[in-house]
């Protein structure tokens, strides 16, 4: 009679064998993923854009506006929503950045100076 639980049991062993599976199956997954990210990027990214667009294009389809033509101009309106981003904002986030980085000493020593003396009363050292 084989032992039921235990080591060399046949239950212990059928578990190895399913976790080994799922170990392999996972590394496959993700091995495969990451060889189609390169296309899996835009075609997700398309599929999310005619999501959330086709309710503005719909809207002026019943407005008396050809589908075609509402696309077109949806399009354009995103290209140019992107294009005042990049110009306006992109800038100003870079600036902000600069500013930041130049004040990571002060506000590090600011953080030491708070933290030290709360450590050390909370925790009496």
């Amino acid at each position: 009679m084989a032992k039921k639980y235990g080591f060399g049991s046949a239950a212990r062993t059928h578990l190895y064998i399913q976790i080994a599976f799922i170990g392999i199956f996972i590394y496959l997954l993700f091995s495969f993923l990451s060889f189609f990210l390169p296309l899996l990027i835009p075609l997700i990214i398309s599929f999310a854009l005619a999501f959330f667009c086709n309710p503005l294009v719909s809207y002026l389809e019943k407005k008396k506006i050809p589908r075609t033509i509402g696309i077109l101009f949806i399009l354009l309106l995103a290209i140019a929503l992107f294009t005042v981003f990049i110009i306006f904002v992109v800038p100003l986030l870079a600036k902000e950045l600069k500013v930041f980085i130049g004040k990571i000493p002060e506000y590090s020593e600011q953080i030491k100076n708070w933290a030290v003396p709360w450590i050390e009363n909370t925790f009496k050292t």
